[in-house]
């Protein structure tokens, strides 16, 4: 009887063994190489199938935040794309293929998407640029969402379809006046009921923590305000983005107790804490005349002034200061100061340099264009003006014992000023 039993057990588990074995080969009746381009062609017509295209939240460094790209991928392997930064490039050529997953790789030149990849230093140093990628493994891809990582860089993207009805160029403008209507110099976030001072540098929402440390959020402007390019916490609470309303302060998307609000501060606080490129041709003609010379100088010695602002940026600290970036060197030199009121300020002196900033200062003559802030090398103040009072975007220094000494500045970081 025990040996029908043992036959028996062995007749039933041979026949479960070759069903199941069956079933395994069901599952891999096709080569993994077939079901790699399976893969391809069904993201390939995923991209494709958008008919308006599709927004790209394009994340570069961390420090720099995010960026729309817009793309239109089309069936014969071009793509048109445009960006934020005003760059439209039509035609250029895409591929999606296999490479360690699923590759999409805009392996033509493209200024729109190209531009955030190149290791230049329109932000930055020289050889790292924004740290963008222009190859991009596929983790997920379906009709309304496609998520991207950065193959050199491992950048997380999102893209999400253009609504059909939606132009490009209007969808682009909306961002630009998204970007002016929200500018200002400090902001206020309030989560949870805390409140927290914070900035905006680049891309990137700056929230000073209680225990005085700084919490980055890296975000994308859209046409209704701004997105982080992925939601954080803050206080118990989820900060996810921020949309824009004529009020006193802008809500979370998700959330109206999580707010942000714009920070006028005074004229003498607004300067130390931005960014202010000196104009050669509004400024008095000894200040313009003095600048000029040394940014010749430095071009004659191979040290073109790429750029050269006055302020607070936090890629070199928490310092005032002039950032310089000659040729491909960059650097800060670091300046005291006091705030005497809202509208005027005496500059102290060097109080150190950053980076390559010690060096501009002593041996490429940028010593001697700081006598325009400290005549005679002593300290020396100033009366501020201001083309607005609640977010300027010109401001005219004015030296309180000598009317000849007059400096005035654009807001932001300007290429090639002195050109």
């Amino acid at each position: 009887m025990k040996k029908i039993y043992s036959l028996l057990f062995l007749l039933t588990a041979l026949t479960t063994l070759s069903s199941c074995t069956n079933e395994v080969d069901d599952v891999f009746d096709k080569s993994s190489a077939e079901r790699i381009e399976e893969t391809i062609k069904s993201y390939k017509d995923i991209l494709v199938a958008a008919p308006n295209g599709w927004r790209m939240a394009y994340k570069t460094a961390d420090k720099y935040g995010g960026y729309n790209v817009l793309c239109k991928f089309n069936a014969d392997n071009t793509v048109d794309v445009a960006n934020e930064k005003g760059d439209q490039t039509n035609g250029t050529h895409y591929q999606v293929m296999q490479s360690q997953g699923v590759l999409l790789s805009f392996d033509e030149y493209n200024q729109a998407i190209h531009r955030f990849s190149d290791p230049v230093a329109e932000v930055g140093k020289n050889g790292l640029g924004y740290e963008g990628d222009f190859e991009f493994r596929v983790l997920k891809a379906s009709a309304d969402t496609v998520v991207l990582e950065g193959k050199k860089h491992g950048g997380r993207i999102v893209m999400t379809p253009m609504a059909r009805d939606s132009k490009w160029t209007d969808y682009l403008k909306g961002v630009d006046n998204m970007k002016e209507a929200m500018d200002a110099p400090r902001y206020r976030l309030s989560a949870g009921g805390k409140t927290f001072d914070c900035q905006i540098a680049y891309n990137v929402l700056k929230v000073k923590k209680e225990d005085g440390n700084i919490l980055d959020f890296p975000f994308a402007y859209t046409d209704k305000g701004l997105d982080l390019l992925q939601a954080d916490t803050l206080a118990g609470k989820t900060i996810s983005g921020f949309l824009y309303s004529e009020g006193e302060a802008w809500a979370d998307k998700n959330d109206n107790s999580v707010q942000l609000a714009p920070v006028y501060p005074p004229l003498s606080e607004a300067f130390v804490t931005g960014n202010w490129t000196l104009s050669l041709s509004k400024s008095s003609t000894a200040v313009a005349g003095l600048w000029k010379a040394i940014a010749d100088l430095n071009a004659r010695n191979g040290y073109p002034v790429v750029y050269a602002y006055f302020g607070t940026d936090t890629e070199f600290g928490p310092n005032f200061g002039l950032s310089l970036m000659l040729d491909n060197l960059v650097g800060q030199i670091n300046i005291g100061y006091t705030l005497v009121d809202a509208e005027t300020i005496t500059f102290t002196g060097k109080t150190g340099g950053v980076e390559y900033g010690n060096a501009f200062y002593s041996q490429l003559a940028w010593k001697n264009a700081l006598t325009t802030l400290m005549p005679g090398n002593e300290p020396g103040t100033y009366k501020i003006k201001a083309n607005a009072t609640k977010n300027p975007t010109e401001m005219t220094l004015t030296n309180t014992t000598n009317d000849n000494i007059v400096m005035v500045f654009d807001k932001g970081q300007i290429l090639n000023p002195f050109n």
